[in-house]
């Protein structure tokens, strides 16, 4: 892999909650030169994805709006 940043969104039960385990797979990835950045725990991936589609159909309503 090169050397670009890419973001990482991190999510899981073991991976949101234990600390370490998140910092030794970070650790991994930049030994394998690979350099996530920004990392970002995800408590609650199925909110996330609500709001990302409700901000789509937002944005497609403003483009097309109903008459």
């Amino acid at each position: 892999m090169d050397d670009e940043k890419y973001p990482l969104a991190i999510g899981g039960g073991l991976l949101v909650q234990v600390a370490s385990l998140r910092e030794r797979l970070i650790t991994r990835l930049q030994q394998h030169e690979s350099h996530p950045d920004p990392v970002t725990v995800v408590s609650h991936p199925v909110a996330g994805a609500v709001i990302l589609a409700r901000n789509l159909v937002t944005a497609a309503e403003e483009m097309n709006p109903a008459d």
